[in-house]
C-alpha cells in the first residue's frame, strides 16, 4: 500500500519556487531595458554631428594665416561655430571692481551736459572717464553705450559742432573729388559720403561739406569677443567678432597691425573649396567670406611674418562672439561694412590683445 500511495504521488510547487520564478523574470526584464536604453543612447552619440564630439577638425592641410578649411569655408566648419558650443572665453573673466564716488560724479556731470546739448563738452568728459578712470563693467558698459549715441550726433550726422576738433566743413572746389579730399583727412571716401548723406561718389556737390579728421582706428579684445572703434584716440563705438579657433595655427595672434595698402576690397578673394576643388567666388551662395575684405599685417608681436590675415564679413552670423575661425576676424556683414567705411588702408592700426 505504502509503495502505491508513493508512485501516485505528484509533488506540488512549493510558493517559494514561484516567487523564485517571478524575480528571475524581473532581472531579465530589468537587464534588457538597460541594454535598450544603453543602445538608444549610443545611437544618439554616433547620430550627432562631427563637430559636436571634436573640439576642431584636423588642419594640417591649410593655410596658417587664412580662414580656410577643409570644408570649403572659412573655419565655419557647418555647426561648429554655433553660439554656446565654442562660446568661451580665451582668458579667465576680468575681476570687477568698483567706480569710485568721484569717477561716478564726472560721469553724472558728463550725463547732464548731454542732457543740455553740450554734446561735444559731453563726449570729451565721457573719453576721459574711459581712458583714465578705474569702471566697474557695468559703467564701462554704460559710458561707452552713452559714447555710442553721441556718436551719432557728431559723427554720423551731417552737423557739424564748432567746438569739435575731429570733425569740421570743406567747401568743394570745382575739379575736386572724394577721391582727392579724403586721403588729406586719412579716412576712406565712403565715410565723408555717409555723414553727408551722399550717394553718388562721381557727383560731388559745389557747396560746403562735413568732413572727418581721422585716421580711425581699431581696438580688439579677443577675451572679450570685442572690437572698439576709435576716432584718433575718440571712442566711436563697438562690434562683436568671431576669432580663431584654439590651436596653433588657427588662434588669432595678438599684437599691433596696420591695414594693408593694396587688397581692401567690398569682396573677399576666391577661396578654395577643398570638398569640392571648386574655387568659390563672391557672388556664389557657397562663399564663406561675406561682406568686404580688409586685409591686415602685423608689425610687432606674435603675427610678425605670418600672412593671410583680414577683418571681413560671414555668411554665418551665429559664430559671431564664438572661436570659430582659422585665425581672421569675422563680423556681422552690416558691421564689416560700417568698418570697412571707416579704417584707412595703408594708415589705419588695429592692436590685438588677449
Amino acid at each position: 500500500m505504502a509503495r502505491r500511495r508513493y508512485k501516485g504521488f505528484k509533488k506540488r510547487p512549493s510558493r517559494s519556487s514561484g516567487l523564485d520564478r517571478k524575480k528571475s523574470y524581473m532581472r531579465w526584464i530589468i537587464v534588457l531595458l538597460v541594454i535598450i536604453l544603453a543602445g538608444v543612447f549610443i545611437t544618439k552619440q554616433l547620430g550627432k554631428p562631427k563637430d559636436e564630439i571634436e573640439d576642431f577638425v584636423n588642419h594640417s592641410q591649410q593655410n596658417p594665416g587664412g580662414d580656410k578649411n577643409v570644408n570649403g569655408g572659412d573655419g565655419s566648419g557647418g555647426n561648429n561655430g554655433e553660439p554656446g558650443r565654442n562660446q568661451i572665453d580665451v582668458l579667465p573673466p576680468e575681476k570687477d571692481v568698483e567706480t569710485s564716488e568721484e569717477t561716478k560724479k564726472r560721469i553724472a556731470s558728463a550725463v547732464k551736459e548731454f542732457e543740455t546739448d553740450k554734446i561735444i563738452s559731453s563726449r570729451n568728459a565721457l573719453n576721459k572717464i574711459l581712458h583714465d578712470a578705474t569702471l566697474s563693467h557695468k559703467d564701462r558698459a554704460d559710458v561707452k553705450q552713452l559714447l555710442s549715441k553721441l556718436s551719432e550726433l557728431w559723427l554720423f550726422s551731417k552737423q557739424v559742432f564748432a567746438d569739435d576738433t575731429l570733425t569740421g566743413e570743406y567747401q568743394v572746389a570745382k575739379g575736386d573729388y572724394f577721391s582727392t579730399i579724403a586721403p588729406k583727412y586719412k579716412v576712406p571716401y565712403e565715410i565723408i559720403m555717409r555723414v553727408n548723406g551722399i550717394t553718388n561718389a562721381i557727383k560731388l556737390p559745389l557747396r560746403k561739406i562735413k568732413i572727418v579728421k581721422g585716421p580711425f582706428r581699431a581696438k580688439i579684445q579677443l577675451s572679450k569677443f570685442n572690437l572698439d572703434l576709435y576716432l584718433q584716440d575718440q571712442y566711436v563705438k563697438s562690434y562683436k567678432v568671431g576669432i580663431g579657433k584654439p590651436g596653433e595655427k588657427t588662434t588669432t595672434p595678438t599684437g599691433r597691425w596696420r591695414l594693408n595698402r593694396a587688397g581692401k576690397s567690398d569682396q573677399g578673394p576666391s577661396w578654395p573649396n577643398d570638398a569640392t576643388g571648386k574655387m568659390v567666388v563672391a557672388s556664389d551662395p557657397e562663399y564663406p567670406l561675406g561682406a568686404r575684405w580688409i586685409p591686415i599685417t602685423c608689425y610687432e608681436g606674435d603675427g610678425v611674418g605670418r600672412t593671410g590675415f583680414a577683418l571681413h564679413g560671414t555668411n554665418d552670423p551665429k559664430t559671431i562672439g564664438t572661436r570659430c575661425s582659422l585665425g581672421c576676424i569675422r563680423l556681422r556683414d552690416d558691421h564689416a561694412i560700417e568698418v570697412y567705411n571707416m579704417l584707412a588702408a595703408g594708415i589705419s592700426k588695429v592692436d590685438i590683445v588677449k
